[in-house]
């Protein structure tokens, strides 16, 4: 499995790993993804993708990843700046400096939210744009 592969999969398990009631999970209905959401689909969702560069020129050979990640939480706009932002609040208690993300190939990840942004509003939507550093060493 490609490294860029592993830390995209701790990243999602973390997301994912509490699903119980009043949950970033299960605000979003469980609809979290990493690149892009079904246009089809139903809000709230959570989008995340690395940033930076490629992900496989990075983790190829490297022994260290240092890495940027934007999360978008998108909220119907009836559920107002508020419930946008109150999910995306749930996704940095979830992520910011948590010691518990593991990813195969690595000893240690690090996850630190640089700039948690505001909601705004897009077209019948808000949606809160964050913007986030990840390091995992081998």
């Amino acid at each position: 499995m490609p490294r860029s592969q592993a830390v995209a999969n701790a990243l999602s398990a973390k997301m994912r790993a509490d699903q119980s009631e009043g949950s970033f999970y299960d605000d979003l209905g469980g609809r979290i993804y990493e690149g892009e959401a079904q246009q089809s689909d139903i809000l709230p969702i959570c989008v995340w993708t690395f940033t930076s560069v490629v992900p496989e020129q990075i983790f190829a050979n490297a022994d260290t990843l240092n890495v940027l990640m934007q999360a978008d939480v998108w909220n119907s706009r009836i559920k107002g700046a508020q419930g946008c932002r109150n999910i995306h609040d749930k996704l940095v208690d979830l992520l910011d400096r948590a010691d518990d993300v593991v990813a195969d190939g690595y000893a240690t990840v690090a996850v630190i939210c640089q700039d948690q942004g505001s909601p705004r509003v897009e077209e019948d939507s808000y949606r809160q744009t964050s913007q986030w550093r990840l390091w995992a060493l081998v």
